[in-house]
């Protein structure tokens, strides 16, 4: 049966109280099953949308190995391939390293190894490992950070947390364009916030960016290397941390993501 708004998946069985059917009585049992239906969604999206991942580098890998295979190339053609073959690895890394650093988050109920971890440090490393990927556009990173605020967390998780906020920042923004980063002390919290003057996101899409390989632009996102992971695993590793996300955005006018955090 399907009941209710939002809709509701419930299963009946139903049986009559004594095995002659001489009673008018029957018993029905009633599940709601609507979660598991979602979850069983969710996990044949999931397969199928690793599948598509996995499937278009390697084709493009496949085929330039078919062509350097089936002819004498010369030089300039060979090291295009090889290119090709270069870039198609490494997407096809940074996926696997992604699905591996998710599977991870959302196996791990609670992280022992937690300790109390400075923030600006962990920003400033991620800063540091961002700003090659920004210098072809001049992207312009400004961090404001109290040295003072600590919260509990591993390095590692909390680099993966910020890394992919800070690239995102980077990547979608426009030539010439700022990053903004500050974290401070608000009351209870510890409020770290990334914004950016890039490309923007309509609202539309608002409900579904932090699911698994969702892109607002396919095109663009696969053209600078993403692969659709990134926003998932910041949502998953601030929940598994009891931090809070929240997204501003407008088309044309920037991002801006913020985690807050409890006190360490």
């Amino acid at each position: 049966m399907r009941t209710g708004s939002p809709e509701h998946i419930m299963t009946v069985y139903a049986a009559p109280l004594n095995k002659n059917r001489s009673s008018e009585g029957a018993l029905a049992v009633v599940a709601d099953v609507t979660e598991m239906r979602r979850l069983q969604q969710l996990r044949s999206e999931f397969v199928s949308n690793v599948t598509h991942e996995l499937k278009t580098p390697l084709t493009s890998i496949r085929g330039s190995i078919e062509l350097l295979k089936s002819a004498d190339r010369d030089e300039e053609t060979r090291r295009y391939f090889y290119d090709v073959l270069d870039i198609e690895t490494e997407r096809l890394t940074h996926l696997i390293d992604d699905l591996l650093v998710l599977s991870q988050i959302e196996n791990a109920k609670e992280d022992p190894s937690m300790r109390p971890c400075n923030v600006k440090e962990a920003l400033e490393h991620c800063v540091e490992r961002a700003k090659s990927l920004g210098q072809e556009n001049h992207i312009r990173m400004h961090i404001d950070a109290d040295s003072e605020l600590f919260v509990a967390c591993t390095p590692t998780r909390l680099q993966q947390l910020f890394g992919n906020l800070i690239d995102n920042a980077v990547k979608y923004n426009v030539k010439d364009g700022s990053v903004f980063i500050t974290a401070q002390r608000q009351r209870q919290t510890a409020v770290v916030r990334v914004k950016d003057t890039g490309i923007g996101i309509a609202k539309e899409h608002f409900p579904r960016l932090f699911e698994r390989f969702y892109r607002v632009d396919t095109s663009r996102s696969r053209e600078i290397g993403g692969t659709g992971l990134g926003l998932s695993i910041v949502k998953h590793g601030a929940a598994l941390h009891y931090a809070e996300v929240e997204l501003k955005s407008a088309l044309g006018e920037g991002t801006c993501i913020t985690l807050r955090f409890p006190k360490e």
